[in-house]
């Protein structure tokens, strides 16, 4: 029922319209229903089902048109949804309102879309339409009808990080490590080599960045020359990247890092490790490292064995 699920997000914008919706002067409709945005998803991010429950009408109607999925009436419908609850914790839901019309004094239609992020990093997104009319007292759901948006194809995705094609060099006081990406011959994966030079020893590996369909996010997957392999979840926040990794080390310990690429330009980036961890223990911070674009002209004297 997690379809369902998101498109209750949407109906977050009403839970004002009792309160204000009878005042006459206070607001318009729409003005409520994007004032009361940020409100229900309170609301439901803290898996109030009661709260949405006073949102819809007694023979209220949810449609899946992905599924043929229909569910009738309110007291299903919040069951439904305390089930969810009790199925999934932590959950994030979002909407976004992209068309709101009065189709008739006391009948009202907005259309939008939602995301749900799930605890395993499952992301959902759907489309909606919601009717909802005025009766004696407010503002009721009457219908909401949904369905899935078609999932972003891998090339797509990735072309928010085709800045990264090319060679980067961070150069440290204890570390020295190069990095080149290219993109794959068919353009759903960016493939990356890296060396990583200390004053002890040499390491090199290659990871794959790619769209997982499933988790409907990007991720990583790295394998080194000393057996050590893992993988990633990469997400944007703002104009950096996030991205959340763990590797089983040759030696078999697990290790947890959050890495966030920040102050993103054309030449260059900064990356900062955030958390870090082996075993459930946390590891010694680092200093933010600054990375660099290699100019293509150093890189093709690099490869042809010239200084």
């Amino acid at each position: 029922m997690r379809s369902l699920l998101m498109s209750l997000t949407c109906l977050l914008a009403l839970s004002g319209i009792s309160a204000y919706g009878d005042e006459p002067g206070k607001a318009t409709p729409e003005e409520l229903i994007r004032q009361r945005l940020g409100d229900y998803l309170t609301a439901f991010n803290a898996e109030d089902s009661q709260k949405i429950a006073s949102l819809w009408s007694e023979n209220g109607v949810f449609t899946n048109l992905s599924t043929g999925e229909k569910t009738e009436g309110r007291k299903q419908i919040i069951a439904d949804l305390d089930q969810f609850f009790a199925d999934n914790e932590n959950t994030l839901l979002t909407a976004e309102i992209s068309r709101f019309k009065q189709l008739t004094e006391n009948v009202i239609q907005v259309v939008g879309n939602t995301r749900l992020q799930l605890t395993d990093g499952t992301v959902e997104s759907s489309n909606f339409e919601i009717l909802f009319s005025k009766g004696d007292e407010s503002w009721k759901v009457v219908s909401v009808t949904e369905s899935l948006q078609a999932a972003a194809s891998a090339s797509e995705s990735l072309k928010q990080l085709e800045w990264l094609v090319g060679t980067w060099q961070d150069d440290s006081d204890q570390v020295i490590a190069t990095t080149s990406c290219k993109w794959s011959t068919t353009e759903v994966f960016l493939l990356r080599t890296f060396v990583i030079e200390t004053e002890s020893e040499t390491s090199q590996g290659t990871e794959v960045i790619g769209w997982d369909p499933q988790f409907q996010q990007i991720r990583s997957w790295s394998f080194f020359s000393d057996g050590t392999f893992g993988s990633g979840f990469w997400s944007k926040n703002g104009d950096s990247w996030v991205i959340k990794s763990i590797h089983t080390l040759s030696t078999g310990q697990l290790a947890e890092s959050i890495r966030v690429l920040s102050d993103i330009t054309e030449d260059s980036l900064r990356v900062t490790l955030t958390s870090s961890s082996i075993d459930g223990e946390l590891q010694p911070s680092r200093e933010p490292v600054t990375v660099r674009r290699v100019p293509e002209a150093t890189t093709t004297a690099v490869e042809g064995g010239q200084e």
